[in-house]
């Protein structure tokens, strides 16, 4: 199964803010105020000596995962085309369509209308896009592709 990328699509709300305006179609979010959860440092696994733990620090998830909100959003993947970069079915990518889709960079590209999650490669000035699993053959673009580079993977979530 090929690696694709779903983005929710919503409503207009109050305070929403607007991604992808370049893409051909605009999506609107809100921006949720900050989740503090404690922190939990230098855990003993095993045989806990500690009669007690505590949380050592309150830690913001929106900080700790996400470096500029203005321009990140959430994208959850299917497939198994970036298995070998560590990017399974179901995890949540966040991406940032502010970082450099630098060449080796793991980026969500729009080609001729449709979404794929690849390392982007530059070669010779052409650019092509390659899985993470020898099951995959590379996207190589041409002359007549569309292609719309919509952000960098930044970080992953996932379920265990």
């Amino acid at each position: 199964m090929a690696l694709r990328a779903k983005l929710g699509m919503g409503r207009p709300r109050e305070n929403s803010h607007n991604i992808l305006k370049n893409a051909g179609e605009s999506y609107d979010y809100l921006i949720s105020p900050q989740l503090s959860l404690p922190l939990f440092l230098d855990p003993l696994f095993g045989r806990n000596k500690r009669k007690k733990t505590h949380a050592e620090q309150v830690v913001d998830i929106n900080n700790l995962v996400i470096d500029n909100p203005e321009n990140t959003f959430f994208m959850r993947v299917s497939g198994d085309s970036m298995k070998n970069a560590g990017i399974s079915d179901g995890n949540i990518l966040i991406v940032d369509k502010s970082e450099e889709p630098s060449d080796g960079r793991i980026v969500v590209a729009e080609i001729n209308s449709r979404l794929t999650v690849k390392k982007v490669r530059y070669n010779n000035g052409k650019i092509s896009f390659h899985p993470e699993n020898p099951e995959y053959d590379v996207i190589s673009v041409n002359s007549d592709d569309n292609v719309m580079i919509w952000g960098v993977v930044v970080s992953i979530i996932k379920t265990v």
